[in-house]
């Protein structure tokens, strides 16, 4: 629980200085192009000037935290100390090792990282395993899959969703985005003389206005794949789809065996794969 709140908390700020440092490029690129191609008045320049020194000013103030990578190393652990709980449960933590796959994974050589093998050392339980009776194992058993397998099937089931919704509607924008830049750019070739006669009160003409939008849009377009990629957005619905297919392959899977040692092996390679991703 402390794990998985404090990766909620390193979460939210991260996304935070993410969101507003895309919103800081995003006024940047807006000021700049209304001074170069619409109104060359100096006041765009200081305003361009102070939203610089506000994203180094913050920049700074915020590199120490180390937010994100610590959400990840959060979330790991949180994820990791959960996985072993319902291993343990059903004794099948005996055919899977933390350590060993954390260190297979490689992720213990990241930043930030080196100290969870640690501690999950010294949160296994001390006590020596009590012996489970047929009964008390057939209830652990429907525990795990109650309230693990279906409870993880259908919360990346809702988040598979979520972000395919978010995806698809992301890939509409940017179709879009580059049909109105090719819409603008087929305007400029065929009336271009007519539009530079065309003035509007603020002193640009409809041509210069079309010349702004055609410097703007790609720059929008750029700072939000770029934030895209900062936030993993399609390397997350990767892994929650494969998170997905895991639990319902294993939720099949125990449906079909009766065998005790099967179904350990069945959770086992579950934990397995849960952890790895």
């Amino acid at each position: 629980g402390k794990a998985d709140a404090l990766a909620v908390y390193c979460q939210h700020h991260s996304h935070r200085l993410f969101r507003w440092f895309s919103y800081m490029a995003s006024v940047m690129g807006l000021l700049f192009l209304m001074y170069a191609k619409l109104v060359p008045n100096k006041t765009f320049l200081i305003g361009y000037l102070v939203v610089l020194l506000a994203g180094l000013g913050l920049f700074q103030l915020t590199k120490s935290r180390h937010w994100f990578s610590k959400h990840l190393a959060y979330r790991v652990l949180a994820e990791t100390m959960r996985t072993m709980f319902f291993l343990r449960l059903t004794a099948a933590d005996r055919r899977v090792s933390a350590e060993d796959l954390i260190e297979l994974a490689g992720i213990d050589q990241f930043t930030g990282f080196s100290w969870i093998i640690n501690v999950l050392k010294n949160v296994d339980p001390l006590t020596d395993r009590a012996m489970q009776g047929r009964t008390q194992q057939e209830k652990n058993l429907e525990i795990v899959h109650k309230i693990w397998i279906e409870g993880q099937q259908s919360y990346f089931r809702a988040k598979v969703a979520q972000l395919e919704r978010t995806h698809h509607r992301l890939e509409l924008l940017k179709s879009g985005l580059l049909a109105a830049l090719a819409l603008i750019t087929i305007t400029l070739v065929m009336f271009s003389h007519d539009l530079g006669t065309h003035l509007f009160e603020a002193g640009f003409s409809a041509k210069d206005f079309l010349m702004f939008l055609m410097g703007l849009l790609p720059v929008w377009l750029g700072i939000w794949e770029i934030y895209q990629g900062k936030m993993a957005t399609r390397e997350l619905l990767w892994q929650y789809r494969n998170l997905l297919s895991h639990f319902s392959r294993a939720k099949i899977q125990l449906s079909q065996a009766n065998d005790p040692d099967r179904r350990m092996t069945i959770l086992a390679d579950l934990g397995r794969d849960s952890l790895m991703e």
